[in-house]
């Protein structure tokens, strides 16, 4: 693997730039991100680009009363070719709001977040619309219970929203299902022995089985990493703790499922060293460990994004690698590994005389950010295989 190009983006002028989510196709990449002229307020923009690196065309979007736009969350749709399709305000709040979009295979967009009042109350919001934009449904949740800073989103094909999170005061995480009108159906409770500190990742499989990753503090081992799986009718199938080699600190950050419904999470573990190295493991379908694997550098690294890249036969998919990205010192990491547990490669992404941090990850392309004296660039790089230039023979 290598670096095929770099870009960097600033198309609309000087400003401080950042990329915050990516998705590529065999023929373009899209880009969201924000980014603010001197002493301005932030705008958002969307960018596309061709395989090639060239920039196809971006769109600036800011909303009309910026004061307002404070407490709103407005989903706003594009065509392949920039024109404007259609836009839908999701929800307004006197307050902070969260947003994360997600979509089923029917081409759905469902919008979940949460709204903040002045008293630091948080309250669940999720809004699903139809590919043409017609809102499906909408609704909001409120339990006292719930810690609303932590929660994960998953679809259920075809049928169920998902949400996962921590319960406060309890050694309890959680989920819950809304069906495809909307109708909250049940929340699951799940005690553990020792209490859970972060809920890490959630993820359904094809066949409806529930997957979820946290970490829990261990009075002997410190923080662990816990895995549980539920199958569809929301009974326990199996439940698997971690605890790395060194019995440091070992955090669990995101779960990834393959065709087979084994089950890989990666994070971080401290090595016998004392350094925080990232780690892969995998379950099988019965939930026992088939291996673990760490990628050992000199100094601490830490996984901040991770994506799995699917080899499509027919109409099925099948898991092929895992590619990871992070941090290592002030500097960005990504790395790829197999299925089998092996890192095949791994590169440092630098920039003299800047902090450089992943803000967005795709199989085959990596968004960095760079920033020195409180001014941030944005840069896209694509990785791929190494040309071979010849061959020779010596004898």
């Amino acid at each position: 693997m290598e670096t095929k190009w770099s870009r960097k983006f600033d198309a609309p002028g000087p400003g401080t730039y950042r990329i915050n989510s990516l998705s590529s196709t065999k023929k373009e990449i899209y880009l969201t991100g924000t980014y603010a002229e001197d002493n301005q307020v932030c705008k958002c923009f969307t960018a596309r680009y061709g395989t090639d690196g060239s920039l196809k065309w971006y769109k600036i979007y800011e909303a009309p009363n910026i004061e307002q736009a404070e407490g709103v969350a407005i989903l706003l749709i594009r065509t392949q070719e920039e024109l404007f399709q259609w836009q839908q305000k999701v929800t307004e709040h006197n307050g902070p709001i969260t947003s994360t979009l997600l979509s089923d295979h029917q081409g759905n967009l469902y919008v979940a977040g949460r709204e903040t009042d002045v008293d630091n109350e948080s309250t669940l919001y999720i809004g699903k619309y139809t590919e043409s934009g017609e809102p499906s449904w909408f609704t909001k949740y409120y339990n006292e219970q719930i810690v609303f800073e932590i929660l994960k989103y998953d679809i259920m094909e075809p049928a169920y929203f998902v949400v996962a999170g921590l319960l406060k005061n309890t050694n309890e995480f959680f989920y819950m299902k809304y069906d495809n009108t909307g109708q909250f159906q049940k929340l699951i409770r799940s005690e553990t022995e020792n209490r859970v500190t972060l809920l890490s990742d959630l993820k359904i499989d094809p066949a409806g089985n529930i997957f979820i990753t946290a970490t829990i503090n261990n009075p002997e081992t410190g923080a662990d990493f816990l895995t549980v799986a539920y199958d569809k009718e929301d009974s326990l199938l199996w439940s698997n703790e971690y605890d790395g080699e060194a019995h440091g600190c070992d955090i669990s950050r995101f779960i990834s499922v393959d065709e087979l419904s084994n089950v890989y999470i990666t994070g971080s573990s401290e090595n016998s060293k004392g350094i925080t190295t990232i780690v892969t493991m995998k379950y099988d379908v019965t939930g026992n460990l088939a291996w673990t694997q760490n990628l050992e550098q000199k100094e601490a690294t830490l996984p901040l994004f991770m994506k799995p890249r699917y080899l499509r036969l027919g109409k099925r998919p099948y898991l092929q690698h895992l590619y990871v990205a992070g941090t290592i010192g002030s500097d960005a990491l990504i790395a790829r590994c197999n299925t089998h547990g092996f890192y095949s490669w791994h590169k440092r992404q630098s920039t003299r005389g800047k902090v450089t941090r992943p803000t967005a990850l795709s199989p085959a392309y990596l968004a960095l950010e760079c920033v020195a004296d409180g001014r941030g660039d944005a840069l896209l790089i694509k990785y791929g295989p190494s040309a071979i230039i010849g061959l020779t023979r010596w004898d």
